[in-house]
């Protein structure tokens, strides 16, 4: 059987093809390029022998527990696979057919500290016009699916990503976000933080189509120039010892109203139980007066009715039947008294007593 030269071209570049996975995928794809192969009319044999000489120059490529990897072709279907191989795996290519690259999607943190291995810090101007230094630490990765595209456009590696897109864009975007403060107010947390922010959301706006991801944006000192830094800090001791002077006269002040307002509730309560015991004692009083009015009246009653009494008795007893209760009276002390006669001796001490003559002086006594 013979075969042209095309057909071998195309057979060889699948079976390149069919190296490009795990030994399991490999077997698949080296039977489609059989079937393939087949039908172009190239002899079965002198394929199968071509095709142990590849297999035994297959080399390994890697990637990482935090990597994926990106495969471009060399010669034979030139161009970026679109393909991304996922971490931690082992995959087998032909050699000197195509070009590998691995990108780490962990979690990277950009420092622009000026320390070891840190980038310079951002240097700009305040929106009042001083000198400023802030030290920034910028926390990315990149996006798996986006690899092929960073390959293509960026960079073939992880630095290569951060020293062309990530550090250059997160310079200028956070100076211009941050030389919208003054001086003054990089003392003042919040407005920081709030920057921050702000510089993480528009970083994050302008990297993504890019396969950028940003996930934080971390402030750290920041320093002025040195002469301005002094009169920074002098006017900042002096501003703190203003709010200290305040807060301590507020305290005051508010100790002060306390104890007034403590005062006046114990004078209101002072003068609460003093109204309630005059209250009660006024009560009392007039309790008393009640009953000494009540019992004095009835006393008078009692008096007058029984001055009235004996007046009318006396008058009664005036008038005859007075009379007559006396006599009455006069006869029953008189009733079964013994009566003993005495005869008059001569030169005898004896007192007489006339009853006929007291009887008549009795019944004759004019009406009082």
């Amino acid at each position: 059987m013979s075969s042209s030269p095309s057909a071998l071209i195309k057979g060889l570049m699948l079976f390149a093809k069919a190296h490009d996975s795990t030994t399991a995928r490999g077997t698949e794809s080296a039977q489609r390029c059989r079937r393939r192969v087949g039908r172009g009319g190239v002899h079965l044999s002198a394929l199968l022998a071509m095709a142990a000489l590849l297999w035994g120059g297959c080399s390994a490529r890697n990637t990482g527990p935090t990597e994926v990897g990106v495969r471009t072709y060399r010669i034979i279907g030139s161009g970026i696979e679109p393909r991304i191989y996922p971490p931690g795996g082992t995959y087998l290519f032909a050699p000197g057919l195509a070009d590998w690259a691995t990108f780490d999607i962990g979690l990277q943190n950009l420092p622009l500290t000026g320390g070891e291995n840190a980038g310079r810090p951002i240097e700009f101007k305040t929106l009042d016009g001083n000198d400023i230094r802030v030290s920034v630490t910028v926390s990315w990765r990149i996006e798996p699916k986006k690899a092929p595209q960073i390959l293509e456009l960026i960079g073939p590696t992880t630095q290569s990503v951060r020293d062309r897109l990530v550090e250059p864009l997160c310079r200028s975007i956070i100076r211009d976000i941050l030389n919208e403060l003054r001086a003054e107010e990089y003392y003042v947390a919040e407005l920081r933080f709030a920057k921050a922010e702000q510089a993480r959301a528009r970083l994050a706006a302008e990297l993504l189509p890019e396969g950028i991801l940003v996930e934080q944006v971390l402030l750290g000192t920041h320093q002025f120039a040195a002469g301005y830094q002094e009169v920074l800090l002098q006017r900042k001791l002096a501003e703190q010892s203003r709010e200290r002077m305040r807060s301590e006269a507020a305290a005051a002040q508010a100790a002060q109203q306390r104890d007034l307002e403590r005062a006046t509730g114990s004078a209101r309560i002072a003068v609460t139980q003093a109204r309630g015991e005059a209250a009660q004692q006024h009560i009392a009083a007039d309790r008393r007066f009640y009953e000494c009015d009540r019992d004095a009246r009835a006393i008078i009653a009692e008096r007058t009715a029984a001055a009235t009494a004996l007046s009318r008795k006396r008058q009664a007893m005036a008038g005859p039947g007075g009379r007559s209760l006396v006599k009455l009276h006069l006869a029953e002390s008189l009733h079964e008294t013994p009566i003993l006669i005495i005869p008059k001796l001569d030169g005898a001490a004896l007192q007489q007593l006339d009853l006929n003559q007291l009887f008549r002086a009795t019944m004759q006594r004019p009406a009082d």
